[in-house]
């Protein structure tokens, strides 16, 4: 009878290790997946606004949404020469957009405006990381769907937002703003300092 009621606990035992043990897999296969759900994800949010911004230029700059549901659109493409990189920039500068792209300040000159101040805001993390090795003299190539047109890096400044407003160019200029948070290693995301490159049309 002892011998019975041991033998029962260890198959009990053993019943609820394996269930343990089964419950720890699929709560790491759950987790793996969705680790890898975000970088899928964002893969395929960069080739479909690839594909949106050859459409858009082939239109004319005729707006061309990357997926129906986006509220945002390809207007324009950043070049990095000296780095070899370049980002789809998108209209508006508000969260949805910059989750996927630099985007362009609508209060800002129009990107194909000949004259003004056009500004373009990336997060420091992703899109704008380029900005970590961009140096004073360096070039930028603003493309759209008017052409390419070259900047020259003539101003890095670090601003409390908190304290300092943002100081551009003189209307009658043509010029780009690019702008992310700063320190690139910052712990809190949400901190006051920005990174203000200034650059003036070669």
């Amino acid at each position: 009878m002892l011998m019975g009621r041991e033998s029962l606990r260890s198959t009990r035992s053993l019943s609820l290790r394996r269930a343990v043990i089964a419950l720890l897999m699929v709560l790491g296969v759950g987790l793996l997946v969705q680790g890898l759900w975000i970088p899928a994800k964002a893969v395929v949010a960069q080739v479909l606004l690839e594909r949106a911004w050859e459409e858009s230029k082939a239109l004319g700059g005729v707006p061309v949404k990357p997926w129906a549901w986006a509220d945002h659109w390809p207007v324009a493409r950043l070049h990095f020469p000296q780095q070899r990189e370049s980002h789809v920039v998108l209209a508006g500068d508000q969260g949805a957009s910059l989750a996927f792209a630099p985007g362009h300040n609508p209060q800002s000159a129009a990107l194909s405006a000949t004259l003004g101040t056009k500004v373009i805001s990336a997060h420091r993390d992703t899109h704008f990381t380029v900005l970590r090795d961009v140096l004073v003299g360096e070039s930028v190539a603003l493309e759209t769907e008017q052409g390419m047109r070259s900047y020259r890096v003539t101003q890095m400044d670090v601003i409390n937002v908190r304290q300092q407003t943002l100081e551009i160019f003189p209307e009658g200029e043509d010029a780009l703003v690019l702008v992310t948070c700063y320190p690139f290693d910052a712990v809190n995301p949400n901190g006051p300092l920005r990174l203000v490159v200034q650059l003036a049309a070669d």
